[in-house]
């Protein structure tokens, strides 16, 4: 199953079946007042010995329609193609705060490619990437920044591929952490990352700012042939 997890405990822990580590039932949860729906501050599921308050709770009718209410559960198997595991996670998260496209790849890669989320965060808390592209603090939380870097080494390695994904960056760098990403290379990836943003920043300590990124591919592709 791909997400979900916090939901469905919330939905388990208002019906009072939720257990912590040692098999002790959690304390239930009440419901919260709404705008229009101001009759259910703290309304609980059923009358709970456990409950802070069991003053208000559903009554049989409301609970039937909750029973009855289904739930959209989507599972695919773990060995399924990883663009069909990230096309469902965009989905599912499609509504309400969406995460991005490398806030969801790193949901996506994080056990089948731990090394490879692992050296994108690493290298993205490097000072000279850091004062180079001057990235606002939104970027940051949306994890641009470790996009940057994964861009970085994927238009490095095999920009000329780029085409055969359709065009798509997000077909692009997905492709490039499936099939040609090596570990066996981190240590090389990493010395190669630091060593131009250590050049580019003795140019220029914020050589990149509010630059397109087209400025920093170009950049780093003549550093690598030299």
């Amino acid at each position: 199953m791909i997400d979900g997890l916090q939901r469905l405990s919330t939905i388990l822990k208002f019906v009072g079946v939720l257990k912590d580590e040692n098999g002790e039932l959690k304390q239930p949860t009440c419901l919260q007042k709404t705008k229009y729906l101001l009759s259910l501050e703290n309304t609980y599921y059923d009358k709970f010995d456990n409950a802070i308050d069991t003053q208000n709770y559903f009554d049989r009718e409301v609970k039937l329609i909750f029973k009855r209410t289904p739930i959209t559960i989507e599972i695919i198997k773990r060995e399924s193609d990883s663009s069909t595991k990230y096309e469902l996670f965009d989905r599912l998260n499609s509504s309400g705060s969406s995460l991005t496209a490398h806030e969801i790849r790193n949901a996506i890669y994080l056990n089948t490619k731990p090394k490879a989320i692992d050296l994108f965060k690493k290298l993205s808390k490097d000072e000279n990437f850091i004062s180079s592209t001057g990235l606002s603090s939104k970027d940051i939380n949306e994890a641009y920044n470790e996009e940057l870097v994964l861009r970085f080494f994927a238009y490095a390695s095999i920009s000329n591929k780029f085409s055969e994904y359709n065009n798509s960056v997000k077909k692009f760098l997905d492709g490039y952490i499936n099939d040609y990403f090596d570990d066996s290379k981190i240590d090389e990836m990493e010395a190669q990352f630091r060593s131009f943003f250590e050049l580019m920043s003795r140019v220029s300590e914020k050589i990149f700012h509010g630059k397109k990124l087209d400025l920093v591919l170009q950049s780093m592709k003549l550093w690598l042939s030299v």
